[in-house]
């Protein structure tokens, strides 16, 4: 288990480093409070932590400021854009317009220094795709994606919405080969309700009972892209391949500060994060003919592998500290390898139209679970 590192605080206010952000505010509290500003709200609440005879009350006052949820932020904005395809299929010469809609949830469990959450991830994709010949396929496509999370431990809860778009290609040189790529651009928002929630004993013989919120939002930027290639096979009704990919995104939380708070409200500075991520997928499927179309069930399973992406550290102020005394504590490190299966069917029906369903899983990641249901429809004009 790594090891908690305290910087002692002395006669100048210091930043205190740990893994979770109770026990960097822990450390810097009394060095906080020791400069704040006569008549503000965190005055008054470092003056009650000051009269209280608890040992520990500096210490339940940081546990419950849920500084360990704000990497949650993070998380809900550096999802994947990119619409996994279900199926490949040969389309004719020509225009075909296609929509898609993403159900998800989530499940994160707690960490020493990340908070756990419930949450949703949805998604609606619209898009064109242009047939230029049967080597190439170029499409355009427009992304709504919404990511709420609701902590587990404190009610606390996080909002996070991206809009944007994606340029995307496929070459088929042959029947047996493929090579897709894509490149796009998002931007949203992320909004975070943080409840403030503690109690000690102060004075003695009486309990005092802080219960508060303070929220904040901030402007997300996000650049993606992603290329894979990959084998087809055929044979009688049989079909399935490999596909060996790679995707990256580079994601902006911009600066904020917090609102309400009671004296706690924060200043959060500038995220920067970037994750690169290889995948290694196969598939199976089976072909039945049918008097309206075809029918093609299909499963997938496959790995993937972040190659980017490290814990980093995560300094934040009280906006009422005069002397910006930064807070600082680490994100967790990513997992570095899990699995996902899926288990899906399309149908291939007359006229051009095409319809998809998906249910697709997570499986032996460290601490994040995750199950999607992907629904869609096309059609060739």
């Amino acid at each position: 288990m790594r090891k908690l590192l305290f910087l002692a605080i002395s006669c100048a206010p210091m930043a205190a480093l740990a893994d979770s952000g109770s026990a960097s505010l822990g450390g810097s509290i009394n060095a906080i409070c020791a400069g704040t500003t006569p008549g503000s709200a965190l005055f008054t609440r470092c003056q009650e932590l000051a009269a209280s005879p608890d040992p520990q009350a500096g210490n339940l006052l940081a546990q419950g400021q849920g500084l360990e949820e704000l990497p949650g932020q993070g998380r809900a904005s550096t999802r994947s854009e990119q619409n996994d395809q279900t199926a490949r299929k040969e389309f004719a010469d020509g225009w075909s317009i296609f929509a898609s809609l993403d159900l998800g949830n989530l499940d994160r469990r707690v960490s020493e220094n990340e908070a756990a959450f419930d949450g949703r991830a949805d998604r609606l994709t619209v898009g064109v795709n242009y047939q230029a010949n049967p080597k190439w396929l170029l499409g355009l496509s427009f992304n709504h994606s919404r990511e709420t999370l609701d902590f587990t431990g404190s009610g606390s809860q996080n909002d996070a919405r991206m809009n944007g778009g994606l340029l995307t290609t496929s070459f088929n040189p042959n029947e047996h080969f493929f090579f897709d790529g894509y490149i796009g651009s998002f931007k949203g928002s992320t909004e975070n309700l943080r409840n403030i929630d503690y109690s000690f004993e102060s004075p003695i013989g009486t309990t005092l009972d802080i219960s508060t919120q303070a929220s904040g939002a901030a402007d997300v930027d996000r650049k993606v892209s992603g290329i894979s290639g990959g084998w087809l096979w055929n044979k009688e009704s049989w079909s399935g391949g490999i596909n060996l990919g790679m995707d990256q995104s580079k994601t902006t939380l911009e600066a904020y500060t917090e609102t309400g708070g009671d004296g706690f409200a924060l200043e959060i500075p500038t995220r920067k994060i970037k994750s690169r991520t290889g995948s290694l997928s196969f598939s199976l499927a089976k072909t039945f003919s049918q008097n309206w179309g075809v029918l093609i069930p299909s499963v997938r399973a496959g790995l993937r592998k972040e190659y980017d992406n490290p814990g980093r550290q995560l300094a934040v102020q009280f906006q009422q500290d005069p002397n910006n005394t930064p807070v600082a504590f680490n994100t967790s490190d990513p997992d570095t390898q899990w699995g996902e299966v899926g288990i899906g069917v399309s149908l291939v029906m007359k006229q051009g139209h095409q319809a998809f369903f998906e249910y697709r899983q997570r499986f032996a990641h460290d601490f994040l679970q995750e199950r999607s249901v992907a629904l869609g429809w096309r059609m060739e004009f």
